[in-house]
């Protein structure tokens, strides 16, 4: 009789054991399917398209300003009170890189600034919507190329 119970006791435990490994927690788990539908290309292609052109006009917009583009435009909006770099309003705020550094800075963002928004500005025709940001930088641009190299 004291032989029968190991040998029980040995075949509960494999019994125990071949039901055990046979479930699911020795089995690899189910994998979740996953399907990809033509709507969900679309949507990504969509949103790649978005990004890149997001990225292509960022890229535009921070390219150098165009100093002749500048320059025409200065020519047919700011000459008449700029000339050779002059200000026929004050003469005292001339378009020379020592009035420029005195009462703005040469930093291109504090003059395109002033430029937006000084007093006598603000009321000039090429600034009342005609001109766009870029046109601006341009013209911001030319002058403190012509300021800064004393082309004036």
């Amino acid at each position: 009789a004291r032989f029968l119970r190991p040998r029980a006791a040995i075949s509960f435990l494999l019994l125990f054991l071949s039901r055990f490994l046979a479930t699911q927690a020795w089995t690899t788990p189910p994998q979740p399917k996953f399907s990809i539908t033509v709507r969900d290309v679309r949507i990504a292609a969509f949103a790649l398209a978005i990004g890149l052109m997001t990225f292509v006009v960022t890229d535009l917009s921070n390219s150098s300003p165009d100093l002749k583009r500048g320059e025409v435009i200065f020519e047919n909006n700011c000459s008449s009170c700029h000339a050779n770099g002059l200000n026929k309003i004050d003469g005292k705020k001339t378009l020379r890189r020592d009035d420029i550094e005195k009462f703005v800075g040469l930093n291109q963002n504090d003059v395109l600034q002033y430029m937006k928004f000084a007093p006598l500005h603000r009321g000039a025709l090429a600034f009342g919507g005609e001109l766009n940001e870029r046109d601006l930088e341009n013209v911001v641009a030319f002058v403190l190329d012509q300021a800064v190299e004393s082309k004036w």
